[in-house]
């Protein structure tokens, strides 16, 4: 049991290598880098929406599956919009077939705002 339990948790990203994903995920122009950015297909997501449903919710992703011999490592982590991170799974898909199962959405700049400010209590632009 033990030994499962060591196995599941180098499965998991740690913090820093969470913060170094982030990190590494394309900004979007004129928002807070350190809480909008834009996940591997160009979705945008709000760093302190994890795991949920909501199309600008992310998950930590390994790019080379873990199943598949892929390193639990920040070189390998991508943020993912959590519907396509789910519909992605254990498989190795294109950028236009993760683009598919993406949930579309445009956002105004005072839509941002407005989430922001929900979230955050405060509006800070870059």
């Amino acid at each position: 049991m033990e030994q499962k339990q060591t196995k599941y948790l180098t499965r998991m990203f740690t913090k820093a290598q969470r913060e170094k994903c982030w990190k590494y995920a394309q900004e979007i122009p004129g928002r807070d880098p350190e809480r909008w950015r834009r996940d591997t297909v160009g979705n945008p997501v709000m760093k302190p929406l994890v795991g949920c449903m909501e199309p600008l919710c992310h998950e930590y992703d390994h790019i080379i599956p873990y199943s598949k011999g892929g390193k639990t490592s920040s070189k390998n982590c991508q943020i993912l919009q959590t519907a396509v991170n789910r519909f992605k799974r254990d498989k190795i898909h294109s950028l236009e077939e993760l683009e598919k199962a993406s949930i579309k959405v445009e956002l105004a700049e005072r839509d941002m705002d407005l989430l922001e400010n929900d979230l955050y209590g405060d509006i800070i632009k870059n």
